[in-house]
């Protein structure tokens, strides 16, 4: 089977964008700390989350087509850890920048 390119998340799976928006303005977090892309699988969506200078952190976690649908707790928790660690790293970076 070919495998697939990664894609802007919106496109790949708007529910899960959504989750993704709605999450990290809860954490306080702009859209554009985070570069949410997916990957279509066969049975599901594998959402990968780069963050941090440069884009150099990366988080990624498979999702099938019914947690997508169904908004399993797993799908929120996944984006929470995800902005919690994105906000860890920014403030980690800003200190970096700081002292330089």
């Amino acid at each position: 089977m070919k495998e697939q390119q990664e894609k802007p998340l919106f496109s790949v799976s708007p529910p899960l964008y959504h989750t993704f928006m709605q999450t990290f303005e809860l954490h306080h977090l702009h859209l554009y700390d985070a570069d949410p892309a997916g990957v279509e699988k066969e049975n599901g969506i594998e959402v990968v989350l780069r963050y941090g200078d440069r884009f150099q952190h990366e988080t990624r976690k498979c999702f099938s087509f019914s947690d997508i649908e169904n908004k399993a707790p797993e799908v929120a928790e996944f984006f929470k850890q995800a902005a919690e660690s994105c906000k860890e790293v920014l403030i980690a970076d800003y200190y970096k920048m700081m002292k330089s």
